[in-house]
């Protein structure tokens, strides 16, 4: 089994001393994060990989690589937080996508001939077509969520290039990290599920009318949503568990590993397993849902960040 791998920083020592004097301390608030601008070199790997013999095959330097897909010989991915990469599978650069609203780029999902990304930054969803024009958009601080950490109100000015300007994580009303096309289900005929790291919820979005609801709750700080053959995973991040259900969302089952971290990402595989990047501990996990044992584990360079681990193919 071939897997890629993004290592979104491979200076995570600095990433973490920046953290460490910049992150809030409040306990009480449920916004997490800082409202520092960001000074740090990141650099940044995306890595090919023989997951069977725990072997690295092809290896590329890469900015801040985060969220991405793939269609037959192209990877679609998140890089320098404000661009789409388009890679073959040499994870040479071939092209690039811009828009003026890609901004803190994490999630980007493949969806017919679109592209589904989160734009964390701006508290936004954006469906683009493939030269980066935009299709579709769902702004969080127009519908309902408009306060950051501090209760500052936000608005987003439409007009602007936002590409180049940061906003950090307490600027940012919802840090709303993945989202994800559905489909029909029992909430909406047209649907896009997104996970919303602050408030620790998991939302739908009809895609026509841009109403929302709110679908699951009680999550800590969540990350990924993947649609796989009509089952849903999500990574509850600092509950250091992964979730699994229906398209739905109804007969959650919530999956748990001993020793395990920061749930990064979860995703299925082809075999029936999970695989989970846990970055606390420089790993990645094959887990197998039927004998709930962990099958297979590869542990990485301590200064290499784990963000999304994904079978070629």
């Amino acid at each position: 089994m071939k897997i890629i791998v993004s290592f979104l920083t491979t200076n995570f020592s600095g990433l973490k001393e920046f953290w460490n004097k910049n992150n809030s301390k409040r306990k009480e608030s449920r916004f997490k994060g800082t409202d520092k601008i960001f000074d740090v070199n990141l650099g940044g790997k995306m890595v090919i990989m023989d997951w069977d013999k725990k072997k690295i095959i092809k290896q590329r330097n890469i900015k801040t690589p985060a969220g991405f897909d793939m269609e037959k010989d192209k990877i679609y991915v998140c890089t320098s937080g404000n661009k789409i990469s388009i890679l073959d599978l040499n994870l040479k650069t071939k092209y690039s996508i811009s828009n003026q609203y890609l901004n803190d780029l994490h999630s980007l999902n493949l969806i017919k001939n679109k592209i589904i990304v989160a734009s964390t930054g701006l508290d936004c969803i954006l469906i683009l077509d493939k030269k980066g024009n935009l299709n579709w958009s769902w702004f969080a601080t127009e519908n309902g969520y408009d306060k950051d950490s501090k209760g500052r109100l936000r608005l987003i000015d439409r007009n602007t290039n936002h590409r180049n300007i940061q906003y950090p994580t307490l600027q940012q009303t919802t840090h709303l990290n993945s989202a994800i096309y559905i489909g029909k289900t029992k909430y909406f005929n047209d649907t896009i599920y997104c996970s919303l790291f602050h408030q620790g919820k998991i939302i739908a979005i009809d895609k026509n009318s841009l109403n929302h609801k709110v679908i699951l709750k009680d999550l800590k700080h969540p990350h990924s949503i993947y649609f796989v053959k009509n089952k849903i995973i999500i990574s509850d991040t600092e509950n250091k568990s992964a979730l699994i259900t229906d398209k739905n969302l109804r007969n959650i089952k919530r999956i748990k590993i001993k020793d395990i971290g920061w749930v990064q990402d979860a995703n299925f595989l082809r075999n029936g397993n999970i695989i989970i990047s846990d970055p606390d501990n420089n790993r990645i996990v094959e887990f197998n849902l039927r004998t709930k044992k962990i099958d297979n584990e590869m542990f990485f360079n301590k200064e290499w960040r784990i963000y999304q681990a994904k079978e070629l193919g």
